[in-house]
């Protein structure tokens, strides 16, 4: 009994699918929400329904925050993933 408690234990609190990031898109940025120094950047693209999120304490957020604009402002795509759970943008890098 004890054994199957720990394994159910260990299945509960693995982080699982719901932790991975996603497989990289290739998108055009089309609305980016930055006015507000205290929240997340909120990112819409083209053809995903979802707002993504680039959290402001990201180690990269200087140079993801400008490839992001920079798309927005010249249509270019750029090719990023997020954590599967929360829409959070883990990288992001110019797909031309």
């Amino acid at each position: 009994m004890t054994l199957l408690l720990m394994l159910f234990a260990l299945i509960c609190l693995a982080p699982g699918e719901a932790a991975a990031d996603s497989q990289p898109e290739v998108q055009v940025v089309v609305q980016l929400w930055d006015t507000d120094p205290d929240a997340a950047v909120r990112v819409a693209f083209g053809h995903l329904a979802a707002i993504y999120f680039l959290e402001r304490n990201e180690p990269n957020f200087t140079a993801w925050h400008a490839m992001l604009r920079q798309s927005l402002q010249h249509q270019t795509p750029v090719r990023f993933t997020y954590a599967v759970a929360g829409q959070r943008i883990t990288f992001v890098e110019p797909a031309g």
